[in-house]
This record gives C-alpha cells, structure tokens and sequence, in this order.
C-alpha cells in the first residue's frame, strides 16, 4: 500500500518522466512503436493527476479520522476546477465534512 501511495503522490513527475524517456528513445534507439508503451503509461498517469487528484490518499485519513492530515491533503490541490465532475464532487464533499465549505453563497438579485 505504501508504492501505491508513493506512485500517487508523484504519478505527474513519473508521467513526465516517461514521456521524456520514451522521446529520447524514440529519437536515438528505435522508433515509435518499440516506445508506446512508455508514451501511453506516462499519459495515462498524467490524465490520471489532473482528472482525480490526491483523493485516494484522503480515503485513509478520513477513515481513521485524522481530519488533520485530510485537510492538509485536501489544501495542497492548486487546481481544483481542473478536475473532471466526480473528482470535484468528492473534494466539495470532503471541504463539507470538514465544515468549511469552499462554495461561497451568492446573494440573489433582486430577491
């Protein structure tokens, strides 16, 4: 469980890394096909970062009711409105669990 955690937390470095390896290889050693594989698993952790983000490693925290380390977790996403519907979803419901709601009420014109 710990990898798992670790490739987590690093999957967009990793992703990088292979696209970059698989680019180098591409130009020097053999061409496109031999190298797919590292193209295609460097783009799946990179899709993978941006569209669901750190709420795996929220799961255990809230499980075991560390909301502090949830918190701090749930505060080091930059990008929240990158993320595709459930992912958002799950980091409002986390910030409404917590209590602190980040969806600010708007007032209603003319009501």
């Amino acid at each position: 469980m710990k990898f798992y955690n670790w490739l987590i937390k690093y999957r967009l470095y990793i992703g990088l890394v292979m696209i970059v390896a698989g680019l180098a290889m591409n130009l020097t050693i053999s061409g496109f096909w031999p190298v797919f594989p590292l193209y295609l698993v460097g783009v799946i952790l990179i899709a993978g970062h941006f569209f669901f983000g750190p709420l795996r490693l929220i799961q255990e925290h809230m499980e075991s009711g560390n909301m502090e380390e949830a918190e701090k977790i749930v505060n080091s996403i930059k990008y929240g409105n990158v993320r595709c519907a459930s992912g958002k979803y799950d980091r409002l419901k986390r910030r409404g669990n917590r209590g602190t709601s980040c969806i600010e009420r708007q007032p209603k014109i003319g009501a």
